[in-house]
């Protein structure tokens, strides 16, 4: 509870600059992308489920994903994703306005094989269902579907991980204008020290090459000019609270950005905030 309330202060309170909106935009889209898979501080049991919230804070979005997992069996297990998406825009004479709702709900299937002490491999498939409302500007409008691979490493008091996978994104008809979004390639490895089984630093780099998006109405197609190809460092801490919740605080660092070549100005990125909390049930 003490969590909860923590995180809800933190999704409608926290008004200081993050990010530039370019990145929240792109923070937005990645979101249900999962790059943690497999890495929660401790393993699912068995015929049990777990609840979650996750949240990001940047400048002028924020994002509370309610994550619902239940494990069938060693090997395999689901989870869905339920994001409630708070963003603000500004109108031509420069003044604010706030539009929230339910995102983009997504379905995430996990098949686990091997051990962390040899090799651990998730392959994991992530459907995306347009939920959100895309005229509020919460939404995509489009079915999107991704494969990921995740391999694992334990070596002593140290774990390692490798994360790689693609998103095909869909397609928004609206009338005779038609928006085909830009796939999504991600690669993130990284590592965590165990000071205690549920008390672990870590360090992970993640790159992300977002393709760029056409449009088309009347026989006529042209680019969005939307591709980007961005590099984080995340650094942050996993650890486990009156042993019953488990939680992970994490700011992500960007390195590099590269906008479409069209692009004569665009905006700096900063540091974005994400923090996560589940419990088992």
């Amino acid at each position: 509870m003490i969590l909860l309330i923590f995180l809800l202060f933190s999704l409608y309170s926290f008004e200081e600059p993050c990010s530039s909106e370019e990145d929240v935009v792109k923070t937005d889209t990645l979101l249900w992308q999962q790059e943690d898979t497999g890495l929660e501080i401790e393993e699912l049991p068995e015929n049990h489920s777990s609840a979650g919230i996750d949240v990001i804070i940047s400048e002028k979005t924020k994002v509370m994903s309610i994550p619902l997992s239940y494990r069938f069996s060693k090997r395999v297990s689901v989870e869905i994703g339920i994001p409630y998406v708070r963003k603000k825009f500004e109108r031509w004479d420069g003044t604010e306005y706030i539009n929230s709702g339910i995102g983009d709900i997504s379905l995430l299937g996990r098949y686990e094989l091997g051990e962390e002490e040899r090799l651990k491999n998730i392959f994991s498939f992530i459907f995306k269902f347009p939920t959100g409302d895309e005229g509020k500007g919460i939404g995509t409008g489009s079915f999107d579907f991704g494969l990921f691979l995740v391999g694992i490493k334990r070596v002593g008091v140290y774990r390692f991980f490798v994360n790689t996978g693609y998103r095909v994104n869909g397609v928004d008809k609206d009338d005779s204008l038609e928006t085909d979004y830009g796939d999504v390639f991600t690669f993130l490895i990284g590592g965590e020290y165990f000071f205690k089984e549920d008390l672990r630093p870590f360090v992970k780099f993640r790159f992300v090459n977002n393709f760029e998006s056409k449009r088309s109405s009347l026989g006529y197609t042209w680019g969005l000019w939307d591709d980007v190809k961005i590099g984080d460092i995340i650094v942050g801490l996993r650890l486990k609270l009156f042993n019953l919740i488990g939680f992970s605080l994490g700011i992500e660092i960007p390195v590099f950005t590269e906008y479409n070549e069209n692009i004569s100005s665009p905006e700096e990125r900063k540091p974005v905030m994400s923090i996560k909390g589940y419990k088992t049930l």
